[in-house]
């Protein structure tokens, strides 16, 4: 929930005295019927989804809603292998398994994405590692992967309304022995 408290419309266009339901996943009906009967009265909805919900007295209300928009993140690794002998044959699958659950469970609708804390998966559960890099990019499509000085050593910044989209199929694992 996003709120403009203000007397005036804010910067990403709500209006004044609103808020905004940013919503992933459900069916559209059933979030604009839970925000009716738990909005403040005189507060108005907003949002890019506006659905019908009918009252206790039969009156048809506007109620607005958005959902999360996508920034597919995409990363490159790049592990130094220390002791050859702990490091298992499965590696890159596994660091990009653990990237993606990490991703997916820790940042929801907002979060910027912090690479420092990719760094934890990774160690955390693949040994015999002695070093890790990791460049992040991020696009607003799916596909393709974006350009090679798109990717940078920082965090990725995601709007108020976004979501960070994590699949292995985006994440390059290289293996220096």
């Amino acid at each position: 929930i996003i709120e403009n408290r203000t007397d005036a419309v804010d910067i990403d266009g709500r209006p004044a005295h609103s808020f905004e339901a940013v919503v992933s996943g459900g069916i559209d009906q059933d979030i604009a019927d839970m925000l009716w009967l738990v909005k403040p009265a005189g507060i108005e909805t907003h949002g890019d989804v506006i659905v019908n919900v009918t009252d206790s007295q039969g009156t048809v209300h506007a109620v607005s809603f958005s959902r999360p928009i996508n920034a597919y993140i995409w990363a490159k690794v790049t592990v130094t292998v220390g002791t050859p002998a702990e490091f298992p044959d499965d590696a890159s699958d596994t660091i990009k398994a653990k990237i993606v659950e990490y991703g997916s469970s820790t940042f929801g609708v907002g979060d910027d994405v912090i690479y420092q804390a990719l760094f934890g998966p990774i160690y955390q559960n693949v040994p015999g590692i002695s070093s890790v890099t990791i460049t992040l990019a991020s696009s607003a499509d799916a596909t393709p992967e974006p350009d090679p000085g798109d990717f940078s050593a920082a965090n990725i910044d995601i709007p108020s309304a976004g979501i960070s989209q994590w699949l292995a199929d985006r994440i390059a694992v290289t293996i220096n022995v």
